[in-house]
């Protein structure tokens, strides 16, 4: 059960922002069958308060009606430092064209009008993915204390910059792209550019050390954990 809920957390995670209950369903079980992993704003919070804490790779935003809440929604998100990088993909019943001109110009990356099919929906989220996994989406990365600013290629922790090897560089940017979630080894090689039959799989628990030296230094504790039978997560 523990190693299951390990691998879910390796899929893809969607933020659904959908106040009605029957649709949120649906869309659930559509995002399930395609391979991902959706998630809702719960015990009260906010959709961005849900998108800062959760850190889903993609936020699906259903516009019920071209209304002020859902302009000030599309705006908040993109105007947040810890949000404004995430894809928002806006799902919309509306025939009129002002939804889909406004919530772009405020940012949406994307407009899907119902009705749609799931193979129409799973498209548009890949072609999302497929954008931040090409370095096309560069934030600058944050984590309790840590930033990483992947344009600077410079790493601070409590404000003092830090060096790493461009190996661990990159192992850290995947951690912090989703922090709480764990890599493969094949992944973190992926990641930082090594193809696996050049060097030994287990080449990565050395960096992992280095890493972990790095992130512990200076009483500070930013735990890289091992997750066994998967490989290793960052919080």
């Amino acid at each position: 059960m523990l190693k299951q809920k390990a691998l879910d957390l390796l899929k893809p995670r969607i933020l659904v922002v959908e106040n009605g209950m029957v649709e949120r369903d649906s869309l659930f079980r559509q995002l399930q069958d395609s391979g991902y992993a959706a998630c809702v704003a719960m015990d009260g919070k906010t959709p961005l308060q849900a998108a800062r804490d959760e850190r889903p790779d993609i936020v699906l935003f259903n516009w019920v009606a071209p209304n002020d809440y859902g302009f000030n929604l599309c705006r908040s998100f993109k105007q947040d430092s810890a949000t404004r990088q995430m894809p928002l993909i806006i799902l919309s019943g509306s025939s009129g064209e002002e939804v889909k001109v406004k919530g772009l110009e405020l940012g949406a990356d994307d407009y899907l009008s119902k009705p749609y099919s799931s193979s129409e929906l799973a498209a548009r989220l890949h072609v999302q993915l497929r954008r931040i996994d090409s370095g096309k989406v560069r934030p600058c990365l944050t984590f309790e204390r840590i930033a990483l600013d992947e344009d600077a290629l410079r790493v601070y922790i409590e404000g003092r910059p830090v060096h790493l090897g461009p190996t661990e560089y990159r192992m850290l940017a995947a951690f912090m792209s989703r922090p709480g979630r764990p890599f493969t080894r094949e992944q973190l090689l992926e990641r930082a550019g090594r193809r696996k039959g050049d060097v030994d799989i287990r080449s990565v628990d050395v960096h992992i050390g280095r890493l972990r030296k790095v992130l512990n230094q200076k009483k500070t504790n930013y735990p890289l954990r091992t997750i066994r039978g998967i490989g290793y997560a960052l919080g």
